[in-house]
């Protein structure tokens, strides 16, 4: 997932003591200068940006960049199963042996 490891990195940058330090899977959140108050707000613009949501139990464990990516694919991903489930919700029905010849008459 190209675009959101893209977007995860640029919301990063906009809380990181240094912006142009280099930003990997192993990079802690220490490391980076986020702290327990900054997270919040990532979260927040990581929201806007995703159309996606992400709530106080995911910040929990978050330590690295990483495991931030790794849970905003899974919220990402949650959501698009969701949006696939709910449309298939709204497809009519037919009967499980249906020929058709109802819609013709």
């Amino acid at each position: 997932m190209p675009k959101v490891h893209k977007t995860v990195v640029t919301v990063l940058r906009r809380f990181v003591g240094e912006p142009r330090r280099a930003i990997y899977h192993a990079t802690t959140l220490r490391e980076l200068e986020i702290d327990a108050l900054d997270l919040p707000i990532v979260f927040l613009d990581l929201e806007d940006e995703l159309n996606v949501s992400l709530t106080g139990d995911d910040a929990g464990d978050i330590r690295t960049a990483g495991e931030l990516f790794e849970r905003v694919v899974f919220r990402v991903r949650e959501k698009r199963k969701r949006t696939q489930m709910s449309t298939l919700a709204t497809k009519p029905k037919r009967g499980w042996m249906s020929t058709g010849i109802e819609q013709r008459r």
